[in-house]
């Protein structure tokens, strides 16, 4: 595979495909064994707001990394969450924070839907500072319905994520 990368996030491509490795080189892929995306198992995006367009919801979960879900301008908050068709084993939560600080989090909480329902915070996060890669949280092998992002507010302040 060779690797490509945009606002910090790595691209995978099949070799031959004549694109250049770039890369820091500390820099692994995710082992496909322990990463699957919410579309990977079938989950449906949900969330309290979005912005029409290019911040819609169905953008959160459609495995396309230059697609994205914002609540809206003028919002700097929302609520995201997938839920999946039946319980998976999960080893983390993760997401892609924007590249920029305008549609970043900065104040949110990540967590799992357990198969019960429940909503069960894995972090609560004050003064977020990374932006362009993916944030992981680990969970231990829980088995969840869903996983969910609460943003209370975005980097910028002025715009929703």
């Amino acid at each position: 595979m060779d690797v490509w990368k945009r606002h910090g996030v790595p691209f995978w491509y099949p070799n031959g495909m004549r694109n250049v490795r770039v890369a820091g080189r500390d820099w692994r892929p995710p082992d496909p064994g322990d990463v699957a995306s919410g579309a990977d198992v079938g989950g449906v995006a949900h969330a309290d707001l979005q912005q029409p367009g290019n911040g819609a919801i169905a953008n959160a979960n459609d495995a396309n990394i230059g697609t994205y879900w914002y609540s809206g301008d003028g919002v700097p908050h929302g609520k995201l969450w997938i839920e999946f068709p039946r319980p998976v084993r999960l080893h983390a939560v993760r997401f892609l924070g924007w590249a920029t600080p305008r549609h970043a989090p900065k104040d949110y909480v990540v967590g799992l839907i357990a198969p019960d329902g429940a909503w069960q915070p894995v972090a609560s996060v004050a003064d977020e500072k990374r932006t362009g890669r993916w944030i992981e949280f680990p969970v231990a092998n829980a088995v969840a319905k869903g996983v969910y992002l609460n943003v209370h507010r975005t980097m910028e302040g002025n715009t929703g994520r």
